[in-house]
Order: structure tokens, then sequence, then C-alpha cells
């Protein structure tokens, strides 16, 4: 995996006390109380201010970790990923189930909308995946700048200006996992595919192989040809 830029595990950064614009030290730890959240730090002139100046135990939790850690990498990545608020921005990465590492495999592709992340990683996608899928649709489109905002599936997915679903398409797509559609509109369902012979039934989307019976078809089913199953592949 390629390194983090200024993850430094020696010092932290804590969302908490962005408006002291300072870094926590291991040393020094985190400083919570019921009324206040703030770091030891040297101000502008170079004066220590620490926990020792306000009678606090220091405190260092897990899920203080953890936002430091994805604070200091949307920092670094820039605005367009650290946003106006890098406290929210970092919160809904971590609440997504995303650690500061996992996080900056997306952002290595310009994935900045951690929700939609979410929506490609739950899909079963990996960034690789995405990005392949991306560029797939930019190398097919004669008009990428009028289909995706700043020319970019992901970028525009990001935006709130495509649906993510149209990428994991793609990436079905490209990896031959996109259900197969006979030429009336219904989807294609192979019941056996180690079969000798051809064991595919036509209907309506929404059903697993499992819950079809060959031997008693639910409504809307008709058997398949071979003729129209080869129409249908070739259409991949």
């Amino acid at each position: 995996m390629n390194f983090l830029p200024r993850l430094d595990r020696t010092r932290r950064y804590h969302p908490a006390s962005l408006e002291l614009n300072c870094f926590l030290t291991v040393d020094n730890k985190l400083v919570e109380s019921d009324d206040y959240c703030f770091l030891s730090y040297f101000d502008d002139d170079g004066c220590y201010k620490g926990p020792d100046q306000y009678g606090i135990e220091p405190i260092f939790t897990d899920e203080s970790v953890a936002l430091s850690d994805m604070a200091v990498m949307l920092l670094a990545a820039g605005e367009r990923f650290s946003g106006n608020d890098v406290v929210d921005q970092a919160e809904c990465w971590v609440e997504f189930g995303f650690t500061a590492e996992t996080a900056w495999e997306w952002v290595q592709i310009g994935c900045w909308a951690s929700w939609v992340a979410r929506e490609w990683r739950d899909a079963g996608l990996t960034p690789d995946n995405v990005k392949t899928a991306a560029e797939s649709l930019v190398d097919n489109s004669s008009e990428p700048d009028v289909e995706w905002t700043d020319s970019c599936p992901i970028y525009s997915c990001c935006n709130d200006d495509t649906d993510p679903e149209e990428v994991i398409e793609e990436h079905e797509h490209l990896t031959g996992k996109a259900p197969l559609y006979g030429r009336d509109g219904l989807r294609l369902y192979d019941l056996d595919p180690a079969a000798s012979q051809l064991w595919v039934v036509a209907g309506p989307d929404g059903w697993k192989v499992e819950d079809i019976n060959p031997d008693s078809l639910p409504d809307g089913f008709r058997w398949v040809s071979d003729e129209e199953w080869q129409f249908a592949n070739s259409r991949r």
C-alpha cells in the first residue's frame, strides 16, 4: 500500500481541537473533560500550553486516534477531501467503517465522498475496480464532459450528479457479472452453467437461481433458445 502523506504516528491531530490548529504528541496525549477537549501545544509565541496547566488527567482513546489519523490524512490530501469541516468529514469516514489507511485508498482515486466510497465498497468493489470502471466509461463515451461533472465519473458521483450504480454496472459489465437480458427485456437465468446442454430461463428481475424450479417454472418465466442466449452474450 502506498505511504500515507504526513501521517506521522508520533504526532496526531485531533478534530475536536481544530480551532487550535495544533498537533497532539503521543507523550502529551489528548486532554478531555466534560467541558473541554483540547491539546498540549505551543502557541504562536512559542509558549507551551499543556494539560498540567488545567489539572486534567490526559485521556487517549481508540476513537480519538481513529479520528486524529483520519483528519491528518484528509488535510494532507487537500481541500477537496477535507472540505469546509474536516471534523465532519473525518467522522463520516470513521462512522462508515473506514480507517485512515483504507480511506486513503479511495482518496487516491479521487473519491472524496465517504458515502459514495461506502456504496462501492458494500457492492464489493475495490478502489482499483472503481478506477478501471470509470476509465472504461470515459473511453467509451463521445462526450465525457457532457455526461459527467469535470469529465470524471468518480467526481460526478461524489458531487451527487451521477448515481454510483452507473460505475457498479460498468464494473459488472467488464467482469462478466452483469445480468443478461433477452430480446423481450426479461432477465436470463442460467440454472446450471456446468450442464452439457443449455439450461437457461428468462423471467422477471429479482429472482435467485436456487428459487427457480425448472420442473414448474414460476409465472412469467420461459425457456431460452441457444440462439437467444448467444445473442444476449454478444451484447456484453
